[in-house]
């Protein structure tokens, strides 16, 4: 499905001295098995792994992880670039490391919808087209612990979608070919209020 939906617009974008984006979301307590119908609503696919993970009823599945009705919350965007300029790998652990210096907290798997319903060109001009929710993660279909990511991609169309991948914190993968990230993912985290 091509997706062609009204964005909304992020008013209060702003991306201060240290390079990191910010803005603010109201929360919307919208449960795993409602989420796909509310997506072809706005247009944003849904990949089917990340689809499975919405749906994962274990104990530390998506609805475990859904944002509070009405709450405000503080987003921030770490560009992964940011850690190259620094001299380190974009991994996991680094990225977390990194953004505890700053006091951000990380989010809970329902910030990620959020996050793709507002994913406009503010987000992609500072070089990002994936958004990683460095979430707890949750086991996809295949059993595998994951992390949901929203993208947005400008082709002949705007392409907006929720996408998932492994998680390799802590793992022999992390930080070799296929458990790094790129300088073209960001990374959502909390600033605390």
């Amino acid at each position: 499905m091509r997706n062609e939906g009204k964005i909304k617009r992020m008013e209060d974008f702003h991306v201060d001295e240290n390079h990191h984006c910010h803005f603010t979301i109201r929360g919307r307590k919208i449960r795993g098995e409602e989420i796909p119908a509310h997506l072809s609503e706005q247009r944003i696919s849904l990949d089917f792994l990340a689809e499975s993970m919405l749906l994962n009823a274990e104990t530390n599945g998506y609805n475990q992880n859904l944002l509070e009705e009405g709450r405000e919350y503080k987003v921030v965007i770490i560009q992964g670039a940011l850690l190259k300029l620094r001299g380190q790998e974009i991994t996991t652990t680094n990225i977390k490391k990194y953004a505890h210096e700053f006091g951000y907290q990380e989010p809970v798997a329902g910030l990620t919808l959020a996050v793709a319903e507002v994913f406009d060109f503010q987000i992609n001009e500072q070089g990002i087209w994936y958004v990683i929710s460095l979430h707890k993660p949750i086991e996809d279909r295949c059993g595998m612990p994951s992390v949901l990511c929203a993208n947005r991609i400008k082709t002949m169309r705007e392409e907006r979608f929720i996408s998932s991948t492994l998680d390799y914190t802590g793992t022999r993968h992390e930080g070799v070919r296929g458990g790094m990230w790129t300088p073209i993912h960001g990374f959502l985290f909390i600033k605390p209020t």
